[in-house]
């Protein structure tokens, strides 16, 4: 399991474990009490409550921050690949990337909304971005094994739409 998914499995975990607590004080706060309830206190308490909520919220907002993809650069050394999207069809240039170097892929357009999906040759999603006409989408990705890789459209965009294939290779 990489990084972003054990971080991603700690803030579900953690989240969950918050949600049961507060239910259960909910659950229980809504048994009959034995005693006249302290309008002063319960104030407090809702204020100490929504005090730790809001820092959970933030702090899992920062966290998981860390590990959002979007508006990454790929850096110096990076491969470049551009690839255009038509019906029916995806030029892509070059088709031979360098395994362990980080690749842009620079998307675009001709004609109307495309997916772009790339996967292994066993069709298992690694990542997917939209691509819209007249705006150039950029995606950062770096291949950690070598081999074929394949493009699909996972926006339907014609009669034609499941012919929307292409592939490239990343070699050591």
């Amino acid at each position: 399991m990489g990084t972003e998914a054990k971080a991603i499995a700690i803030s579900y975990s953690i989240i969950t474990v918050v949600a049961l607590a507060i239910s259960f004080v909910i659950w229980r706060s809504t048994r009959p009490e034995r005693k006249p309830l302290d309008q002063e206190l319960a104030a407090e308490r809702e204020n100490t409550w929504l005090g730790m909520v809001i820092a959970f919220l933030v702090a899992t907002l920062i966290a998981t921050m860390l590990f959002v993809p979007y508006g990454e650069s790929a850096g110096p050394g990076k491969q470049v690949v551009r690839v255009q999207a038509q019906q029916f069809a995806f030029t892509v240039a070059p088709t031979k990337i360098v395994v362990g170097r980080p690749v842009e892929f620079v998307l675009t357009s001709k004609d109307t909304t495309h997916g772009f999906g790339v996967t292994t040759d066993n069709y298992d999603l690694l990542f997917q971005a939209q691509i819209v006409p007249d705006h150039t989408q950029l995606v950062v990705h770096t291949f950690t094994k070598p081999g074929i890789y394949r493009i699909v459209c996972l926006e339907y965009c014609g009669v034609l739409h499941h012919t929307m294939l292409s592939q490239f290779e990343v070699t050591q």
